[in-house]
């Protein structure tokens, strides 16, 4: 009976870290670093323990869909900087679990210091609660520029991928 208590643990053990090791992010285009060719595409691609090597960062905001929440993950400049981006790069084409694409000017992951979320206010992000990874901008930290319907379009949730242009 042990054994088979100690095996079941074990599994559950395999499965979490599984699950923090699984694909998460995919990046393609203008970028210098792949870990993988699928295809003849170079791809970077992310786990979620690639994403929380990375700083960390929170961003305490309200939304259309949220009330004020600290979200918490990396600098998407860290992440496409981790990939490589090229110098001539000018927009993201944000790609998502509900095929919902949203194209966003590279210059805004610098000048807005937006991060891909992994959190919400402490909890990691699921597929049911947006998750497991949502575009998210400092919003009121910059109300009169940011708080507008151009901004919530690109809050983008689910993300899978990115194709840097």
């Amino acid at each position: 009976m042990k054994k088979l208590l100690l095996m079941a643990l074990f599994l559950v053990c395999a499965n979490i870290t599984r699950a923090d090791d699984a694909q998460i992010l995919v990046i393609t285009g203008k970028v210098g670093n792949h870990t993988r060719v699928a295809a003849g595409v170079k791809q970077y691609v992310f786990a979620l323990n690639d994403l929380l090597k990375l700083p960390q960062v929170s961003i305490t905001t309200t939304t259309h869909w949220t009330a004020k929440t600290v979200f918490r993950g990396p600098l998407i400049s860290d992440v496409l900087a981790k990939a490589g981006i090229s110098d001539t790069a000018t927009e993201v084409l944000v790609n998502t679990l509900d095929d919902y694409p949203v194209k966003i000017p590279v210059a805004d992951f610098k000048k807005w210091h937006v991060i891909l979320a992994v959190e919400a206010d402490g909890k990691r992000l699921t597929i049911n609660n947006k998750g497991p990874l949502w575009v998210m901008y400092p919003m009121d930290d910059h109300p009169a520029e940011l708080k507008n319907n151009l901004t919530t379009s690109r809050l983008a949730w689910a993300v899978n991928g990115f194709v840097v242009r």
